[in-house]
């Protein structure tokens, strides 16, 4: 699911916060290194956290076309990312559906 014009301000997932009008997303105040296409997944799972985000939504959001193993390399340097930066959210698969990001 892309954001809408009227995404909100800020997204609180956990001790995460996703700004997608500054396109930054921290992790208790310290700036993650995101690129685009980490930001933009990131987003689209905040969105919807604790539910299952199909990979077509991801894919749509994206803007692009990626593959299967394109979008499996993205979240996987996004999860180290996020376990880099000491968070307790974390990104995890939903057989046959897609993703879902969870703070614990």
């Amino acid at each position: 699911m892309a954001p809408s014009a009227k995404s909100p301000r800020s997204l609180h997932v956990g001790d995460l916060e996703i700004s997608p009008d500054r396109h930054i997303a921290t992790v208790a105040h310290i700036p993650l290194h995101l690129t685009k296409s980490e930001f933009a997944i990131l987003q689209t799972l905040a969105l919807q956290a604790g539910r299952a985000v199909a990979r077509s939504d991801i894919k749509r959001a994206l803007g692009e076309d990626y593959s299967a193993r394109a979008l499996e390399s993205h979240i996987s340097r996004l999860r180290l990312k996020l376990r880099n930066a000491g968070t307790a959210n974390v990104i995890t698969p939903v057989r046959h559906r897609g993703y879902r990001l969870e703070a614990r």
